[in-house]
């Protein structure tokens, strides 16, 4: 259950919107925009045959409405001071973080810019109706997981069960302990299916390899001494930029001859509340 929406504006303030508690003034009457996104797929017509060929599919940007209830005291904040208030938080145009806490899972957030916040003055029951387009769909952990591990001569996994209900990439960096010429990072899906992500490349001790497979921001990087390089050149053209899917996925770094350490990062990201 949903228990506060923590809202933290672009210059560093923050408001904290319970709900179902009025002591503070401002609460919760209501949240639509929660649910998962809209998909837009798109097709076109194959040739002389029935139906059509599905060309890809991709979800729309997400808005957010907030009703907020205000509950004045008369003394201390009255109803125009308490919409004032609000002014430094939800002014249209503006960009803020927005936090949702609840107590059946994982803190969340995501980023919006308010489009809109509307709050009529002279009305038995003040509230504001505040509605927030938030352009990236998902809501994201607040802790980013870490896990450690070693590369492998043999084919054994490690498991890596993925919380989040939308498929995330990660951020793969190998600690190069001695001289490779390459690697493969294998991934086998919930459904049993599997990717391959093959790197060659020649690495010599104390190199720091980064690789991200992140949507939007996938990159692969070099540091070899205080020098830092593009290594695209090492990630083969038949590469899967391998994705963490929702469930439990087999992971598997494979290189020849003695383990290497690794760091695995990545953040869960979640389609709706």
């Amino acid at each position: 259950m949903l228990n506060q929406v923590e809202v933290v504006s672009d210059q560093g303030t923050q408001i904290i919107l319970p709900i179902g508690e009025t002591s503070s003034g401002f609460y919760i009457e209501d949240i639509d925009g929660l649910d998962p996104v809209a998909a837009n797929a798109s097709s076109s017509p194959f040739g002389q045959l029935d139906g059509e060929v599905e060309q890809g599919a991709r979800r729309e940007k997400r808005n957010i409405i907030l009703t907020v209830g205000l509950e004045p005291d008369y003394i201390s904040r009255t109803v125009s001071q308490m919409r004032r208030q609000l002014y430094t938080y939800f002014m249209p145009k503006s960009k803020a973080t927005f936090r949702f806490i609840s107590d059946d899972m994982e803190p969340v957030s995501i980023r919006g810019t308010i489009e809109d916040l509307d709050a009529k003055l002279f009305v038995q029951d003040p509230k504001a109706v505040i509605s927030v387009v938030n352009f990236q769909p998902d809501f994201l952990s607040l802790v980013e997981t870490v896990i450690n591990g070693s590369t492998t001569a043999t084919g054994v996994d490690t498991d890596i069960v993925y919380p989040g209900s939308v498929d995330t990439g990660f951020v793969f960096q190998l600690n190069v302990n001695r001289s490779i010429t390459g690697f493969t990072l294998n991934q086998t899906l919930p459904d049993s299916s599997q990717r391959t992500f093959q790197f060659v490349y020649p690495l010599v001790a104390g190199d720091v390899l980064t690789i991200s497979t992140i949507a939007g921001n996938k990159y692969a990087t070099l540091l070899r001494g205080s020098t830092q390089t593009s290594a695209l050149a090492g990630v083969s053209p038949q590469a899967d930029w391998l994705q963490l899917a929702p469930g439990t996925n087999k992971f598997r770094s494979s290189v020849t001859g003695a383990a290497i350490p690794y760091t695995l990062k990545y953040t869960s990201r979640y389609g709706g509340l």
